[in-house]
């Protein structure tokens, strides 16, 4: 087979998967909480302080001879604050001298005979009458030499706390408790985050990355979305991976190409894969038959509606020929072999080396491509039983959900095996829409009969396009189903 580009990462592979970006909404919900905290806090412990100020203007003194000296504005300063004047100044407002003292400042700006006195309070009134008070009291114990030149005025606000200084540091502490919490969430949790994790915590090669909503993967009677949405980039994402699987199926041995298709350890999206996948290769012109090989979780016969009577698990019994349980679609080329309507206990018994081989030696000579989907590889035999019989294997890989342990045990258990390894589809959920937005709403839908690059197809059927609506397929025997030859 041809082997495939060394890239591992698919040009499907828009989106960065980074920590950040990953624990986005967990960082700025830490910071956020943490720069709330902090404001709460400080209105809870800090009483308001309010400051008032108020400014006295010191003349020079004259002596006998008429000589004016400069005052020693140093010595002043400590006037403001002695007991004379602060005594004075308690008396007039009614509180201790000790509490004036604490609270004052008194500074002298550069180059001048100003004295400019500050006083802090609780309340923006007592700033007020306290600055003003100590002005006046100095102002009177100096008098004529010193004069108020600016009264103390009422303060606007508070001065502390200040909550946008410690919303902004708490804002940069939430940041740091983020996105170190990030780290350590994203060490204890094992769970893919996206393409470039999976790629570099798995060695798992990525083919494509496709956009799947909650809908998409729950539902079970919902037509492919390369057929009910051809224009979305879900549809696109399958397109690039037919291609892949043409470009890998080349020069294979004669006879079809088995893809099998299936998840690690849990149903990750692994039948909406296989049905998308199997739909894309049909539409290119290749023969498909879809085998339900699930014998667990059984849905192609209500997807496709199609009998589920005499399925997959009736052929592996040897009740049923294989010519006999393919179920024809509406759509061009697509062959359906559902699981089976009377499914044993223990559905992994029916999956012997004998009847896997015999299956698919009777499965019809103008298949191209035969896709499995099977159970998860970590939780049913029957997985491997098929896997030893195919070329390709798809593992299927849900971001959010899947473990990268289990990939890379997953990985370990088809080591071995005969098939190579293709490589692992990574669907990432999508909760806002139905499907994601169309590549180009203006132009003309996909060609259903174009092949993997735009060419016509090189296979059989008439390569009509597809209905877009959601009507079922017919069953087979209804008006436009066809009989497998």
């Amino acid at each position: 087979m041809a082997d495939l580009p060394a890239d591992r990462l698919s040009v499907g592979v828009r989106r960065d998967g980074s920590l950040l970006r990953v624990h986005l909404r967990w960082i700025v919900a830490i910071a956020l909480l943490t720069a709330a905290s902090a404001c709460v806090l400080t209105w809870a412990l800090h009483h308001p302080v309010y400051r008032s100020q108020a400014q006295v203007l010191v003349n020079p003194s004259v002596t006998s001879g008429g000589t004016a000296v400069l005052p020693n504005m140093e010595s002043e300063q400590e006037v403001v604050l002695s007991g004379v004047v602060t005594s004075s100044a308690a008396e007039a407002t009614g509180t201790s001298v000790a509490q004036l003292q604490q609270n004052t400042s008194v500074t002298i700006p550069p180059d001048s005979t100003v004295l400019v006195i500050d006083h802090t309070s609780t309340t923006a009134s007592g700033a007020q009458r306290a600055a003003q008070a100590l002005a006046e009291a100095y102002a009177s114990y100096r008098a004529p030499q010193a004069a108020i030149v600016s009264a103390a005025t009422m303060p606007p606000s508070a001065i502390q706390p200040n909550y946008v200084l410690n919303g902004a540091a708490g804002l940069a502490v939430g940041l740091l408790l983020g996105i170190g919490s990030a780290l350590l969430r994203d060490r204890l949790d094992d769970r893919v985050r996206g393409p470039r994790d999976l790629v570099q915590r798995t060695d798992l090669p990525l083919l494509a990355t496709v956009p799947l909503t909650a809908a998409d993967a729950a539902s079970a009677d919902d037509q492919p979305v390369v057929l009910a949405a051809p224009r979305s980039g879900t549809a696109e994402a399958y397109r690039m991976l037919r291609g892949k699987i043409h470009r890998a199926a080349q020069g294979g041995d004669a006879g079809p190409s088995v893809v099998l298709i299936c998840s690690p350890a849990r149903d990750d999206g692994a039948a909406h894969v296989a049905a998308n996948t199997a739909a894309a290769l049909a539409l290119a012109g290749d023969k498909v038959l879809l085998v339900e090989a699930d014998l667990r979780s059984p849905r192609w016969a209500e997807m496709f509606a199609v009998p589920a009577d005499g399925g997959l698990g009736a052929v592996l019994a040897g009740r049923v020929a294989v010519a006999d349980a393919v179920r024809t679609t509406r759509v061009p080329n697509l062959l359906v072999l559902p699981a089976s309507t009377d499914i044993p206990s223990a559905p992994g018994e029916l999956f012997d080396e004998e009847a896997v081989q015999a299956f698919l030696s009777a499965v019809p000579a103008d298949v191209d491509h035969v896709v499995v989907v099977a159970p998860p590889v970590l939780r049913a035999a029957e997985t491997s039983a098929v896997a030893a019989h195919a070329q390709l294997v798809v593992l299927v890989v849900s971001t959010g959900s899947t473990r990268r342990e289990d990939v890379r045990a997953a990985t370990r258990e088809l080591a071995d095996l005969p098939p190579r390894l293709l490589g692992g589809v990574l669907c990432q959920l999508d909760r806002g829409r139905r499907h994601r937005g169309d590549l180009d709403a203006s132009g003309p839908a996909p060609s259903a009969d174009a092949g993997p690059n735009g060419a016509p197809p090189g296979g059989g059927g008439n390569g009509a396009r597809p209905p877009e609506d959601h009507t079922r397929v017919p069953r087979a025997g209804q008006p436009g189903a066809r009989h497998p030859e």
